[in-house]
C-alpha cells in the first residue's frame, strides 16, 4: 500500500468488507461486475487509482463469469484449492498442511 493511499488498517478493514461476503458465495450469486465496480469505489475512497493491470484481470473475469454460471452455477471460487494454490501457493501449503489436507501436485 503506497504511504499516501491511508492507514493499513483502514485499507485492510475496507478490503476485508468487500471480499468477506463473497468467500462463502457460489459463483451464481456473485456479480463480478459489481465486485469491479466496488473496487473502483474503493480506490477512490482511499485517493488512488485502480491498478490497470487488476482492472483487465476482471475484464476478463466478467467473459469467465458468464460461462461458469452457465456451466457450474453452485462453484465456489474461493473454495477451489487449485485455484487458491495457485494465486497463494505458501499460504495454500501451509494452511492446508496445519489442516492435514493433502494438495494435489
Amino acid at each position: 500500500i503506497p504511504p499516501d493511499v491511508g492507514p493499513v488498517e483502514a485499507v485492510a478493514e475496507s478490503i476485508q468488507n468487500y471480499v468477506q461476503p463473497v468467500l462463502d458465495t457460489t459463483i451464481e450469486d456473485v456479480s463480478l461486475g459489481h465486485l469491479m465496480e466496488n473496487q473502483i469505489k474503493m480506490a477512490e475512497q482511499f485517493g488512488t487509482r485502480a491498478n490497470e493491470n487488476m482492472m483487465l484481470v476482471v475484464k476478463q473475469l466478467l467473459y469467465f463469469e458468464r460461462y461458469v454460471k452457465a456451466l457450474a452455477p453452485h462453484w465456489r471460487m474461493t473454495r477451489d484449492l487449485f485455484l487458491v494454490k495457485n494465486l497463494f501457493p505458501k499460504e495454500v501449503a501451509a494452511k492446508a498442511h496445519s489442516d492435514g489436507i493433502v494438495l494435489p501436485e
